[in-house]
C-alpha cells in the first residue's frame, strides 16, 4: 500500500515537473482566458519553461501570464503579470519574427486588451501578416483555428474576411 501511494505521488509530481509542450499550450491558452482554474494550472506548468526554450512555447507562456493577470485581484499584481507576459510575447516574436502563430498570439492579446494598457500598436501589421501568410502554417488544425478566430473578430474588415474565405 505504501509503495502504491509513493508511486502515485511520485507520478503526480513528475507530471507537474514536466515542461509544457506546444500542443498542450495551444489547448490551454484559449481556455485560460475564460477559466481561472485552467489558467492557474497552466501557469504552474509554464513555470518550468524558461526564456531559452522555443520561441513559440515562450510566447504561449507570455499569453498565459497575460491571462493570469485577468484573474488576479490587485491592480499591482495584474499590471506586473500583464507586463511580464507582454515582455515574453515580444521577446518570442523578436526571436522568430516570421512565425504566424506568434503574431496571432499577440493579435489575440492586443484585440482583447483594454485600450488604457496601450498594447495595441501591432494589431494592424500583425493582422496583415497573419492573413498574408496563413497558408504557410503547416499545422492544419492551427491554421483553421486562426482562420476561424479571425472570421469572428470584430477587428477584421469585411474585405479581410472575404480574403480569408478565399484562402
Amino acid at each position: 500500500m505504501l509503495l502504491f501511494l509513493w508511486l502515485l505521488l511520485n507520478g503526480y509530481n513528475n507530471v507537474w515537473s514536466q515542461t509544457m509542450t506546444v500542443d498542450e499550450a495551444r489547448k490551454v491558452y484559449a481556455e485560460s482566458m475564460k477559466n481561472k482554474e485552467t489558467c492557474e494550472i497552466a501557469y504552474k506548468r509554464f513555470s518550468q519553461v524558461n526564456d531559452a526554450d522555443k520561441p513559440l512555447l515562450v510566447g504561449y507562456k507570455g499569453a498565459v501570464m497575460v491571462a493570469m493577470s485577468k484573474h488576479l485581484k490587485t491592480a499591482k499584481e495584474k499590471i506586473a503579470y500583464f507586463n511580464e507576459g507582454k515582455k515574453l510575447i515580444e521577446q518570442s516574436i523578436t526571436e522568430d519574427n516570421k512565425n504566424v502563430e506568434l503574431k496571432f498570439i499577440r493579435f489575440t492579446i492586443q484585440s482583447n486588451c483594454p485600450p488604457a494598457l496601450k498594447y495595441n500598436k501591432e494589431m494592424s501589421t500583425d493582422k496583415k501578416y497573419i492573413i498574408d501568410n496563413l497558408n504557410d502554417v503547416k499545422n492544419v488544425t492551427i491554421r483553421l483555428k486562426i482562420k476561424d478566430y479571425l472570421l469572428q473578430s470584430t477587428n477584421i474588415s469585411q474585405e479581410e474576411k472575404q480574403k480569408l474565405h478565399d484562402l
